[in-house]
């Protein structure tokens, strides 16, 4: 009875909170204990309604903390978190999981919770800074390539700045190159090609590592092997393949052909997507060209 009496005053004193949404938050994401996709004040107290046993409400993120399981501690934190003040953030995945050694990539996508765009992403000793999506759960951090230039495995965790509070850490690993990386069985993707402007576009439905793959203009043939330990994440969008252009530094969404021209204007050139293992994952049908 001690206990429910206690937990119906948490209850009430978290009713004077402010009422400050966290927009478009990740909904079942640490701290959207309501599965509204907001963080606010709602939060803490559904939290607290379910530790006195007021409510049964979905299972979405009350375990804010990541303790153990949904407790007063969970909705403390959502209550300091809404309110700006420090708090534990949660780390939960970085995509993509492993990287191979030296690769061009640089862009990650962290998910978790409770993150801000003063959240430290510490990738073993160097701590770097995080763009957060979503103002809470999704944030995107640059990682530099001289961080990732030897195999092995790398600690990562989330660290609220000037209050030593830390996230529990997850495992990265950084492979060796590798000549053919393994393509999901399920894997889809698109492609269009634009002759005239060089280029090239094309989406996966999955993360997927292109060591070895290859975009083949099909009339030449012209093949443009992808680099080494280049990996594809739907979350930045479509990538486009540019020819006919000078050379530029490869970043996650363009990468560089040539200074020469790859797609034939004058007759018909269809465009194919391959994997490491020549399995055509997707393909551009060229119009026929117009008559004379």
């Amino acid at each position: 009875m001690r206990m429910l009496m206690a937990a119906l005053c948490v209850v009430a004193a978290l009713r004077t909170l402010p009422a400050g949404a966290a927009q478009s938050y990740t909904t079942g994401a640490p701290g959207d204990a309501d599965c509204s996709g907001e963080v606010t004040a709602a939060d803490a107290l559904s939290t607290m309604s379910q530790v006195a046993g007021l409510v049964s409400l979905p299972a979405c993120g009350g375990d804010a903390d990541g303790f153990d399981g949904i407790t007063v501690a969970d909705a403390l934190a959502i209550r300091r978190w809404v309110a700006g003040l420090p708090v534990r953030p949660r780390l939960v995945s970085v995509s993509p999981g492993s990287i191979t050694a030296a690769a061009p990539l640089t862009s990650f996508v962290v998910r978790g919770g409770l993150l801000r765009n003063d959240t430290v992403f510490k990738w073993q000793s160097a701590e770097l800074p995080v763009s957060v999506v979503d103002d809470g759960s999704v944030a995107v951090v640059e990682v530099p390539q001289e961080l990732m230039v030897s195999p092995g495995l790398v600690v990562i965790t989330m660290v609220t700045p000037g209050a030593a509070l830390a996230s529990d850490p997850l495992n990265f690993i950084i492979t060796s190159p590798v000549s053919c990386s393994p393509t999901q069985l399920q894997l889809t993707g698109t492609l269009t090609v634009d002759k005239i402007g060089e280029r090239a576009t094309f989406t996966l439905s999955a993360v997927q590592n292109m060591t070895g793959w290859k975009l083949r203009s099909v009339a030449g043939p012209q093949v443009f092997p992808f680099p080494a330990g280049y990996i594809y994440n739907p979350f930045f969008g479509p990538v486009t393949v540019q020819s006919n252009a000078e050379e530029a530094a490869n970043i996650q969404t363009w990468l560089w052909w040539a200074k020469s021209n790859k797609w034939n204007n004058t007759t018909k050139d269809d465009g194919q997507l391959l994997d490491c293992n020549d399995r055509v994952i997707a393909e551009w049908i060229d119009p026929a060209p117009p008559p004379d």
